[in-house]
């Protein structure tokens, strides 16, 4: 039996993958000093209403949830870099962060042993 907050991941994976995509980009801009386009936001945003739906929904994930989907909407109408600073240190790093935590306590790896009768 498999508990109610593991999700089946082939329902986001689209969107992870789509996520965490653009989190490159825009780690990649930062870096380089870049002002970030705001479509990137807005992808973000459509991105994080599927994906967010599917992720744990416990105390420590969802005021995160919240605080990403009102940053990227915010930068996704108007880029500025002090909003882009709080929305990396309160949204991007932290989610990178939950996305390892899922892949180690909320995954779920079949596991199969075989026994070939000789």
């Amino acid at each position: 039996m498999i508990p109610a907050e593991y999700r089946p991941n082939y329902k986001f994976a689209a969107e992870l993958e789509k996520v965490q995509e653009i989190n490159d980009k825009i780690n990649a801009k930062r870096k380089g000093g870049q002002a970030v386009e705001t479509f990137y936001f807005r992808e973000l945003l459509k991105n994080y209403n599927t994906l967010f739906e599917y992720m744990p929904q416990n105390r420590d994930f969802k005021p995160l949830y919240e605080v990403c989907r009102v940053g990227a909407e915010a930068l996704s109408v108007t880029y500025d870099p002090s909003r882009f600073s709080e929305f990396y240190n309160n949204c991007l790093a932290p989610l990178n962060e939950k996305f390892k935590e899922i892949e180690n306590n909320y995954t779920v790896v079949a596991k199969i042993a075989a026994n070939p009768v000789q």
